[in-house]
């Protein structure tokens, strides 16, 4: 006879363990801010992102805990000729973890898109990011790839030529 777990008696044990590791990693919690650059190659695969071998300016906040932080960063790129869009503003949320200098994560970002005609939104698109961190000081220089995706759907369709790269350098308090 197999024996179940009722879902109250489960979601207070998950939530009672999540607590517990939130209360141990609350010694090691600390914030992280930055400025930096990101080059967007230009790419083949059809999504909902407007660049094309251009370059945006971003801010960026990371709240870590332990070895995995939350990254939100928003980014501003202007006068883009090679697709008729004059500015792109992109905020983005990351889920990263860290080892040692290299880090790794997945994000979900969009772009609000203004032409001479209109401004819109863009379908929300994903991000998976590898990169390096070097310290300097008080501050760090982290360098990072992007492979910008759609859908889960077309991953088979990755070109190394599609990466893109960003430079930022940050500041903990």
């Amino acid at each position: 006879m197999v024996r179940r777990m009722n879902t109250p008696r489960s979601l207070a044990l998950i939530l009672l363990v999540l607590c517990a590791a939130a209360s141990q990693a609350g010694q090691r919690v600390r914030s992280r801010a930055g400025v930096g650059a990101r080059y967007y190659s230009g790419q083949d695969t059809e999504i909902a992102a407007p660049f094309d071998n251009d370059t945006s300016y971003g801010l960026v906040y990371e709240y870590h805990e332990g070895g995995t932080f939350w990254q939100f960063g928003v980014s501003y790129a202007s006068s883009m000729g090679s697709n008729h869009v004059d500015a792109v503003i992109t905020p983005e949320i990351n889920l990263m973890v860290t080892d040692g200098g290299w880090r790794g994560g997945i994000g979900v970002l969009a772009s609000h898109i203004e032409t001479e005609d209109d401004s819109d939104w863009s379908d929300i698109y994903y991000q998976f990011i590898l990169g390096f961190e070097i310290p300097v000081g008080a501050l760090a220089l982290n360098f990072q790839t992007y492979y910008v995706f759609d859908d889960f759907d077309n991953l088979d369709e990755f070109d190394i030529d599609e990466l893109d790269v960003s430079a930022y350098l940050m500041y903990q308090f």
